[in-house]
């Protein structure tokens, strides 16, 4: 069988596609090229001095590009570059080696220096510092992302430490090339201008420090997505950025510390914190958002700054938290400031303790399951409290929801399709929201203590509901609930209450249907001692009855009296006579145990002496019946 033979190309004719022509004239002052070994391959490594990479920057043209597209370009020594002899526009430095410093050194703190409008590293290795100060960048795109409007780009390679400091920049991005990924030792940028760029670290490995302080943005971004920080991370801004930490790939495995300056909004999404993480004292004017963030360590949320005394001037109108878990804990405390809303959404992903101290909250609101959370409220005012889908299989604690004097404006507590299960209620007040409205919820598992509950009137359930039978049934099975949780916390008192509302709503339901009239009286008979909760309304009741009693029985029993009035003076000395001779049958009246005997001596009693004694009789054991009920609040 004859094999076909294939025409191969001439590897030596072709050449790589690259972004730009790169100028490669000056390789003929190299050294003999050297083979070592990068990221597994063995590269050619071409060697060139400071001074001949300065001569070669200076001679290019506005737009420019030092390359080598076979070799590693090696440089040594110290390359200070004069600014006043750079090109003023844009370029990229490609596949260079600078074995020392490489500085960019305006003249002075006051009067920067124009460095151009975009300059690129890719694909470089800085063994020592990369360096800018006193710089500044006239507004321009980037020749490599025409979209970003960044003034230094760093792609790929390894970066000792990054240094800019007081340059005014449209904007800074750090990250990955599409050939190779991104290692820096240490970022510290300071005192820098960002006027209509951002602060872009993207798919970066830092190792030693991240130090980003003290620097104004004009509405611009600190944009962090899937790095790796093996090393501890401070920021602080003066003013107006936006915070945001997200990607699955990202790690942070040193502590963060957030600290003072203003903040438009601050976002952590999907972030594995291996440290703790402080925010404190940081204005944020919009939002605070934690989206499935693992939190190996505490982090707090402080609006106070204990080791100057100083307190952020603005809160965040906004606080979403949602399926994160927190291993040490959180902490939340805004110093009593306005938050407008604070939404809490718990899964199976959730977990961990959160407490909220001190917050002002004009709208809270709560869905999903919480399986893994025991979340605190403490010394906190809710306007409006919303928990809605919500099922606790967990813990949810809400301390004293009145702590100071200034009280906000309550409107509303709304609890909808919903299993509180254990939550609890200390030093709890609901009688300060106008509405209490529970829709096709379950209560019977809650626990209170020291909680001042709603009156009646405040009691509402779905705004749709009109059917006045269905509204009363609802409100009867609240306090029904209600009446439930109270005893399985052994609050007979509390539970009594309840229980007396549950009737008295249950009578209002009969009122309005065809029932019963005996269940009407029953419920009537009820009231006598508020359902268990008065035992002064039932001795008052007997005293009346038997004071009633009186008068008929010892008419009745003593044959000379009648009842036709005699106001003659004769009269009138009979009538206090036998009311004299007959005033010991009043004691016996309240002692149901007593014979007739005991009362009238001597004297042949008519049926209607039995009658009347024996229906007193029924109405006292009936009335000590409902005084003994009302005590066994107090007693086992």
């Amino acid at each position: 069988m004859d094999i076909p033979k294939f025409n191969l190309p001439d590897l030596s004719k072709m050449t790589i596609p690259r972004h730009f022509a790169g100028d490669q004239s000056f390789l003929g002052s190299m050294k003999q090229p050297n083979m070592e070994m990068r990221d597994g391959y063995l590269a050619q490594v071409d060697e060139i001095s400071s001074t001949e990479f300065l001569e070669k920057w200076y001679s290019s043209g506005e737009n420019f590009q030092l390359s080598n597209i076979d070799s590693v370009i090696r440089v040594s020594g110290n390359v200070q570059i004069d600014l006043n002899k750079v090109p003023k526009k844009y370029g990229i430095i490609e596949n260079f080696e600078f074995e020392d410093s490489v500085i960019f050194l305006g003249e002075n703190d006051k009067d920067l220096t124009l460095t151009g409008e975009c300059i690129v590293f890719l694909n470089c290795r800085f063994k020592k510092k990369l360096f800018f100060k006193n710089c500044r960048f006239e507004r321009g795109k980037s020749p490599h992302n025409r979209y970003d409007l960044n003034s230094i780009e760093i792609l790929g390679g390894f970066v000792k430490e990054v240094l800019i400091e007081n340059c005014e920049l449209n904007g800074l991005l750090l990250s990955k090339s599409e050939t190779e990924s991104l290692k820096i030792g240490q970022i510290d940028i300071k005192n820098c201008e960002f006027l209509n760029g951002s602060i872009s670290i993207n798919n970066t490995e830092v190792t030693e420090m991240c130090d980003i302080n003290f620097n104004n943005f004009n509405h611009g971004l600190l944009r962090l997505v899937n790095n790796k920080f093996r090393c501890g991370c401070r920021f602080s801004v003066n003013k107006n950025v936006s915070l945001h930490f997200y990607g699955k790939e990202s790690i942070f495995e040193k502590p963060v510390f957030i600290y003072q300056g203003s903040y438009k909004s601050v976002d952590f999404s999907d972030i594995q914190f291996h440290d703790e993480v402080d925010l404190v004292a940081c204005s944020i004017e919009e939002e605070l958002k934690l989206i499935g963030n693992t939190f190996e360590d505490k982090f707090w949320v402080l609006s106070k700054d204990e080791t100057n005394n100083s307190i952020s001037t603005t809160t965040p109108n906004e606080v979403w938290i949602q399926n994160n878990r927190f291993q040490n804990g959180f902490k939340f405390n805004p110093e009593n400031q306005i938050i407008d809303r604070l939404i809490a959404i718990f899964s199976e992903k959730s977990s961990g303790v959160m407490e909220f101290e001190n917050g002002t909250f004009n709208n809270v609101q709560i869905f999903g399951s919480n399986f893994n959370n025991s979340v605190f409220f403490r010394d906190c005012l809710y306007s409006h409290l919303d928990i809605s889908n919500f099922f606790n299989r967990s813990l949810i604690s809400f301390n004293n929801n009145v702590p100071s004097n200034t009280l906000p404006d309550f409107k509303e507590i709304r609890i909808e399709n919903s299993n509180l299960g254990n939550t609890e209620f200390y030093d709890f007040d609901f009688s300060v929201y106008p509405v209490i409205r529970i829709i096709d919820s379950r209560l019977d598992n809650i626990f209170a203590n020291g909680v001042e509950w709603f009156r009646p009137d405040q009691l509402q359930v779905d705004e749709s509901e009109s059917d006045p039978k269905k509204i009363l049934s609802q409100k009867r099975e609240i306090y029904r609930q209600l009446k439930l949780a109270a005893e399985k916390q052994s609050d007979r008192i509390t539970a009594l209450e309840f229980k007396g509302k549950e009737v008295e709503t249950h009578r209002e339901f009969l009122e309005i249907g065809k029932t019963k009239k005996a269940d009407r009286w029953a419920i009537l008979a009820g009231k006598t001692n508020d359902h268990g909760q008065d035992w002064i309304k039932p001795l008052l009741c007997i005293i009346l009855i038997s004071l009633g009693f009186f008068f008929p029985l010892y008419f009745i029993a003593d044959p000379d009296i009648n009842f036709w009035p005699d106001f003659s003076i004769e009269g009138w000395n009979l009538f206090w006579e036998k009311f004299s001779d007959h005033s010991k049958i009043l004691p016996q009246l309240f002692n149901p145990a007593r014979r007739v005997s005991d009362m009238f001596d001597q004297i042949q009693y008519p049926f209607w002496v039995y009658f009347l004694d024996g229906l007193q009789r029924i109405f006292l054991a009936f009335f000590i019946f409902q005084i003994v009920s009302a005590f066994r609040k107090f007693v086992k």
